[in-house]
């Protein structure tokens, strides 16, 4: 994967520009489709985790910031803060992955997804584009 950099911002309301996943500095990824973004952590950072164990994650109505520290994630040999990759109000979490934490490892992209939000009108910062 090639690494950028570079910020997104503004025009993400009703018509897309973009539509994929990107990834953070920090392993965890965007998949913007419309004007929601979901967002999870990477095959990398699961495996580095190794078997989770433990899940915490926003409460939906938080306002959050590019960069906040919105939950955390424990494994049987590692311990992990989540960030957000984008700005914007929660309107969705998975409480399954509370529940149920190993699905951040069968299906990091999947089932074990995080939380959604609206992208529209806010930044994030583009890290690496799937290839």
């Amino acid at each position: 994967l090639q690494s950028l950099t570079s910020d997104v911002s503004g025009l993400l309301n009703s018509s897309v520009l973009f539509s994929g996943r990107l990834y953070s500095e920090k392993h965890e990824w965007v998949d913007v489709e419309g004007s929601i973004g979901t967002v999870g952590i990477s095959q990398y950072a699961q495996e580095a985790l190794g078997d989770v164990v433990y899940a915490q994650l926003p409460d939906i109505g938080a306002e959050v910031s590019r960069d906040d520290e919105v939950g955390a994630l424990e494994s049987v040999k590692a311990a992990s803060e989540v960030y957000s990759p984008v700005s914007g109000k929660i309107t969705e979490k998975n409480t399954q992955v509370e529940t149920t934490p190993a699905l951040v490892n069968k299906s990091c992209y999947g089932d074990g997804m995080m939380f959604n939000h609206p992208t529209g009108y806010h930044t994030y910062r583009v890290v690496q584009k799937e290839t």
